[in-house]
């Protein structure tokens, strides 16, 4: 009889442990499930950004598309300018040319002789 107190004995220490370790598993599995959860949430909430980041890029591009088309028309008219200054300064030194003498441009500037 004193043997089935011991084995009585020794399944109770057993079950309890069991129950010990059960207990100590659950509150482990609710922390890594409650971990879970939360990086759940946070994966989902940088999935918002990321969307979010998303759309400002691609609004960004377009601006920027923009912005490129306006500065080709700016650079086509401003060259188209420039072609005509370049052209009239030309045809302006052209002008210069021939109204100057050329035995007038010929000669460094006139000294003044002493006496006269």
């Amino acid at each position: 009889m004193e043997k089935s107190k011991e084995i009585l004995a020794a399944i109770e220490l057993l079950t309890r442990s069991i129950s010990e370790q059960n207990r100590s598993f659950s509150q482990q599995f609710r922390g890594l499930s409650e971990q879970v959860q939360a990086n759940s949430e946070q994966i989902r909430g940088n999935s918002e950004q990321i969307r979010g980041n998303s759309e400002q890029i691609a609004g960004l591009k377009t601006e920027l598309t923009e912005f490129k088309a306006e500065v080709r028309t700016e650079l086509r008219v401003t060259n188209t300018r420039l072609d005509g200054i370049e052209k009239r300064m030309d045809e302006q030194g052209r002008i210069l040319a021939a109204l100057i003498p050329t035995q007038i441009a010929a000669v460094p500037g006139a000294k003044r002789q002493s006496g006269s």
